[in-house]
């Protein structure tokens, strides 16, 4: 998400409250600035960001967030725990929201942060006001 108003940019992790942090921002999944960036930081948009925009993101305690994605997928939901822990989804919309690392989206190529904060999804309340 981008938001030309506060001069931030949001870097959307699937199932760390991303979807009620954009929507606090006043946008919609119509607007093209709720999509901003929004499948990790290796792509165009990333290279071509306002590089005096604050950068942020929220990560999740990786078992709250497995179980969270467990549940949401339509390929999961019906599955037992442990069959989708011995078989998780290895690409795609279900990949993103379950599997992928939460890390894959937050280092450059480079291997260097592209946020400058990182909220826990955990305590996000508190962290919203250390912004």
């Amino acid at each position: 998400m981008i938001s030309t108003q506060y001069e931030c940019i949001f870097i959307h992790q699937r199932k760390c409250a991303g979807t009620a942090v954009i929507m606090a921002f006043g946008l919609l999944p119509s607007d093209p600035h709720f999509h901003y960036m929004n499948d990790r930081v290796l792509n165009a948009e990333y290279t071509q960001r306002p590089a005096h925009y604050f950068v942020f993101s929220v990560v999740r305690n990786p078992w709250d967030r497995f179980i969270s994605g467990w549940k949401y997928c339509a390929s999961t939901r019906h599955r037992t725990l442990r069959d989708v822990l011995l078989d998780p989804p290895q690409t795609g919309h279900d990949y993103r929201h379950l599997t992928r690392l939460q890390a894959d989206i937050l280092f450059d190529g480079q291997n260097r942060p592209a946020a400058e904060f990182v909220m826990r999804y955990e305590t996000i309340q508190n962290d919203c006001y250390r912004v």
